[in-house]
């Protein structure tokens, strides 16, 4: 479980757009979301991961998106920004 943290959201056409911070350690964050996510169905497509930075790319039914993981520069804080749209290629007309 993760600690308190401050958000921005905004939403357009495309999708959603989360910001996220939090004082819980980089390391945390990113274990966090690779076991979560296949929890709540979603599969990880892609994960690309060094010391200050991951991005997973993230895909459940039609929708797809991605969570990018962050350290600052001084190692307090850990930023994760959520990006969920629809599959244009996979919805019916």
């Amino acid at each position: 479980r993760l600690g308190k943290m401050d958000a921005t959201f905004a939403q357009n056409e495309s999708g959603h757009f989360v910001v996220l911070e939090t004082g819980d350690s980089y390391d945390k964050v990113v274990a966090y979301y690779k076991a979560e996510l296949p929890k709540q169905g979603w599969s990880i497509e892609n994960a690309l991961d060094s010391t200050d930075a991951a991005i997973l790319t993230i895909k459940k039914d039609t929708r797809n998106g991605s969570v990018t993981i962050g350290r600052d520069g001084e190692g307090k804080k850990t930023s994760i920004t959520l990006v969920v749209g629809s599959d244009s290629s996979n919805t019916s007309q």
